[in-house]
């Protein structure tokens, strides 16, 4: 069976861990397994979730002028 997403390109951190909960206050993880986790964190139990990362906003310059635009 063929992966969608390739899970090594990732960096394991407790935040995008399918056992990992992240609270509203975001200061920390509530793993199942290994209890209180730092964002950063990781342990053997990894199991990335393309679900909880929140992907990089990408800047669009609009410094644009009105030679750009003509024919």
């Amino acid at each position: 069976m063929q992966k969608l997403i390739d899970e090594k390109k990732y960096d394991p951190k407790c935040e995008y861990c399918r056992f990992g909960r992240v609270p509203d206050d975001r200061k920390s993880v509530l793993c199942s397994y290994k209890g209180i986790m730092q964002l950063d964190d990781s342990c053997r139990k990894f199991k990335y979730d393309p679900l909880k990362r929140i992907p990089t906003k990408i800047k669009i310059d609009t410094d644009f002028s009105e030679n750009e635009f003509k024919l």
